[in-house]
């Protein structure tokens, strides 16, 4: 199960993506508000943990994404 940060959020349509921890200069995989229940508004650098698929197109996506800090909590660390 991968963990990783949101690196860019388009709230106007609930889509963005998160890096995995470690994926330094990869685009991230496609994540949408959908795949996040318990999420309201993500914002960049939240981090959640998440399991990928891989669409028809080829390209990753995040799906049963969980939070794993809140903002508060991320504000300390």
């Amino acid at each position: 199960m991968p963990s990783g940060k949101i690196i860019k959020w388009m709230t106007d349509r609930g889509f963005g993506f998160i890096q995995e921890d470690g994926a330094r200069g990869s685009a991230g995989d496609f994540v949408h508000i959908t795949a996040m229940p318990d999420t309201e508004a993500p914002h960049i650098g939240q981090r959640f943990d998440y399991d990928r698929v891989t669409g028809m197109d080829g390209r990753t996506k995040a799906v049963n994404v969980r939070e794993v800090t809140t903002w508060g909590e991320a504000a300390y660390l």
